[in-house]
């Protein structure tokens, strides 16, 4: 920490309590937030908010206290230059592990997203897939049309008549029926 800072932090936290203002209150006159403004009389302005942000705060907060508000700025310009390189490569280093978390979000989000539209590709597949199937070995008659083997039934209404032992399956059951003819209404489940 810049040691113009602390003096200028120092500067401010005397000339408030001189006139017995408290934090809040100068928050109030100055609307800046009272947080930011106990870090200005810390003299802890590294990553305190925008360059042009904080000098508009010291510049309102000097002339609520009535101090100059060039001098003040003046001492954050020069505590600014005071910044060991040391100080700086921290600063660089806290923005760039920033940039990485933001990325890891940016790729699990993508992730994410990706994962979404591929459970919404499959749903709409597993809904195009025909709920129920019928079964005969010998011909049967669905719906006025003679057919045979494995019939893939979708939704509706379905007349059949068999002269053998016909199999209904779905996904979960399978049932083995033996009337000549019956009526099968297939919903999907909601």
């Amino acid at each position: 920490m810049s040691e113009k800072w602390k003096k200028l932090g120092e500067i401010f936290r005397k000339g408030r309590e001189e006139k017995g203002i408290t934090l809040l209150d100068a928050s109030l006159f100055t609307n800046i937030n009272p947080s930011k403004l106990k870090r200005i009389e810390e003299g802890d302005l590294q990553d305190l908010d925008a360059e042009v942000y904080v000098k508009s705060y010291i510049k309102r907060y000097a002339e609520f206290l009535e101090i100059s508000s060039e001098e003040m700025l003046r001492m954050y310009e020069e505590g600014k230059n005071e910044m060991t390189p040391e100080e700086t490569r921290e600063k660089k280093k806290e923005k760039e592990k920033g940039k990485t978390q933001n990325l890891i979000l940016i790729l699990f989000l993508a992730i994410g997203v990706v994962l979404l539209i591929f459970s919404i590709f499959e749903n709409l597949e597993l809904r195009r897939t025909p709920p129920a199937h019928l079964i005969s070995s010998s011909k049967i008659i669905l719906n006025g049309e003679t057919v045979e083997g494995e019939i893939p039934l979708l939704e509706g209404k379905y007349t059949v008549e068999a002269q053998d032992e016909v199999i209904l399956r779905t996904v979960s059951e399978e049932w083995k029926i033996k009337l000549k003819k019956f009526e099968v209404r297939v919903l999907w489940e909601k």
